[in-house]
This record gives C-alpha cells, sequence and structure tokens, in this order.
C-alpha cells in the first residue's frame, strides 16, 4: 500500500511540477516580450533624441541676459516635471525621467523636418552641381563645334589644294609641310605677277619719255635707271620682309593648332569624366531617397508604438512571483517527504 501511494504521490507530483512549469514558461515568455517590446521603442527614441541633440546649435543654450537662463530653466522644469503615471510601471525610482507624449511628438516632428530640410538642400546642391556640369558640356560642345568648322576648312582648303595635283599627302607632317611649300609658290607667282606689272609699268613710262623727250633720251635713260635700281632692291627687301613674316604667322599658327589639339583631348576627358560624376550623383541622389523613405516607414512605426503602448500591471507581477515561490516550496516539501518515504 505503502508504493501504491508513494507511485500515485509522484505521478502527481510530476503532474504538478509540469502544469507549473508550462505556466512559469507562458509567463516568462510573456513578460519578456512585454519587456522587449518597450525598450525596442525606448532605444528608437533614445536615436531620435541624440539626432536632435546633435542638430542643435550651441547658441541656442546661450541667451541674451536672463531670458536665455529663464527658457532653460523652464525646459529644465518640464523635464523634471512629467508625470510620473507616464512613465513605465516596471522601471525603478533611481531611472531618469521620460520625455512626455507631446515632447516625443515635437522631436519627432522636428527630426523630419530637419530631414526633409537636409534632403532639400542635397538636392539643391546636386541640382546646382549638375547645371555646372550642364553649362560646362555646353561650352566644351560649343568649342568642339568651333573646332570641327575650321577643321572641315583647313580640309576643305587642303583638298582643292589637293586638285590642282601636286601631292597627296596622309600623316600631318607632309600636311604641314605641303601647306608650306604651297605657301611658298603662292607668294613667289605673286611676286612674279609683281614683277610683270612692275616691268610693264616700266615699259609704259619708257614709252612716254621716248615720246615726251626724244632729244633727251640717253640722258633720261641714265636718270632713269640710277632711280630706279634701288627701288627694285627696295621692293626685294621687302618681299623678303614679308615672306619671313608668312613664315612666323605659319609657325604661330602650327603652334595654335596643336593647341588647340590638346585642349580639345582635354575637353573630351573632362566631359568623360563629368558623365561619370554625374551618373555617380544621380545613384547617391537616388540612395538618399531610399533611406528617407525607410526613415519615414520607422517613424510611422514608432507612431504606432507609442500610440498603442501600455505597461505591465505591478500587482499582478507581484502576485505571479509569490505564487511561484509558494509552489516552489511546496514542492520542496513533498521532495523531502518523497525522500523519506523511500528512506524508510
Amino acid at each position: 500500500m505503502a508504493t501504491t501511494e508513494s507511485t500515485t504521490m509522484e505521478d502527481k507530483m510530476k503532474e504538478n511540477t509540469k502544469k507549473v512549469t508550462e505556466e512559469h514558461k507562458t509567463l516568462l515568455v510573456k513578460h519578456q516580450k512585454d519587456l522587449r517590446d518597450p525598450n525596442v521603442a525606448l532605444l528608437a527614441e533614445n536615436h531620435v533624441f541624440e539626432c536632435f541633440i546633435k542638430r542643435l546649435d550651441p547658441k541656442e543654450f546661450q541667451g541674451d541676459g536672463g531670458e536665455g537662463q529663464q527658457a532653460a530653466g523652464h525646459s529644465q522644469l518640464d523635464c523634471v516635471n512629467v508625470d510620473r503615471r507616464q512613465k513605465p510601471r516596471y522601471i525603478s525610482s533611481d531611472c531618469d525621467q521620460l520625455l512626455t507624449l507631446e515632447q516625443k511628438i515635437f522631436l519627432i516632428q522636428r527630426e523630419i523636418t530637419d530631414t526633409r530640410k537636409d534632403h532639400e538642400e542635397l538636392k539643391q546642391k546636386y541640382e546646382k552641381i549638375q547645371d555646372n556640369y550642364k553649362a560646362a558640356v555646353k561650352e566644351a560642345e560649343l568649342r568642339l563645334a568651333e573646332i570641327r568648322k575650321s577643321k572641315k576648312e583647313f580640309e576643305h582648303r587642303l583638298m582643292k589644294s589637293m586638285k590642282d595635283g601636286l601631292l597627296e599627302m596622309k600623316e600631318p607632317e607632309k600636311v604641314l609641310q605641303y601647306t608650306e611649300d604651297r605657301s611658298k609658290i603662292v607668294q613667289l607667282e605673286r611676286f612674279n605677277l609683281k614683277n610683270q606689272a612692275l616691268k610693264v609699268q616700266e615699259k609704259t613710262l619708257l614709252q612716254k619719255l621716248l615720246q615726251k623727250n626724244e632729244m633727251e633720251k640717253a640722258e633720261y635713260q641714265v636718270y632713269f635707271l640710277e632711280y630706279d635700281e634701288p627701288r627694285f632692291d627696295r621692293s626685294l627687301d621687302e618681299h623678303r620682309c614679308n615672306y619671313s613674316k608668312v613664315q612666323h604667322v605659319l609657325s604661330v599658327h602650327k603652334e595654335k593648332l596643336q593647341s588647340v589639339m590638346l585642349v580639345s583631348a582635354e575637353l573630351s576627358n573632362d566631359i568623360s569624366k563629368r558623365k561619370l560624376m554625374l551618373a555617380k550623383i544621380e545613384q547617391e541622389i537616388h540612395h538618399a531617397e531610399k533611406e528617407r523613405l525607410k526613415v519615414e516607414d520607422k517613424n510611422r512605426l514608432l507612431r504606432e508604438q507609442l500610440a498603442h503602448h501600455q505597461a505591465p500591471g505591478i500587482t499582478e507581477y507581484v502576485c505571479a512571483k509569490d505564487k511561484h515561490k509558494k509552489l516552489q516550496q511546496s514542492i520542496h516539501k513533498w521532495e523531502t517527504k518523497v525522500g523519506v518515504a523511500e528512506v524508510n
């Protein structure tokens, strides 16, 4: 009989312990969930409050005279005189005062407005940068159009001269050599034409002089030769000077052409770099827009959590703790009795 009673008692004890442990587990899980939700909300509030403090200007804490001190005093009183009923009951009296619901809403609204302002400033900044890049690209396009126009004119002149049948050039040095030779030939042709014109003028003058002064022909011819030789010498010197000037102008134009080609290459590189920068800026703007949407979703969730936030009751928690302690004591007593019974 004693063994049957002991077995029945053990079964009852096991059933009671199972019930107690399951109830205790459910209570602990529920209590853990009740503690975790407000902790998450408090962490979010702390993050928002830290962002708000970072955004504040230190000059706002320094008022003019007593007004700043009064404002600081009022703000401290507002923080200290927060209604204790708004605090969660599970927080001890040693913890710091929490913010009121109005203060939390004000902080969240201020953070939203600040983020929107920052977004607008970034948007304006990137728009200005984009406008500058567009203006630079337009300027580069205009310069490129001018270079292409001058290139077409140069090629047109070159092809026109090549049709005359002297040379066929493929390399830039040959092209420049051909232009120099062609300019020399043109200048020589001009000089020949001028010489022919001068000779014609000379012949006409001689005929006039012969008609007018047949009697003084020999003396006048001597005088004419003495007078005309230095003039021809002067004309040759002038032509030589003009030839040297033309060569100098050609060398200057060569240097300008090389510099323009270098500038065009630099501009093309700059345009490609700026296009890459524009693509990066657009990606950053898209990323900032995504971050803004995430922040708005977080703010909406925080508002919902603040609206449905409730603290657990202290009396219920104490009663459950007392029951659990009594059950543990009774289990310990029964275990001692069972041990004594087994020994007997």
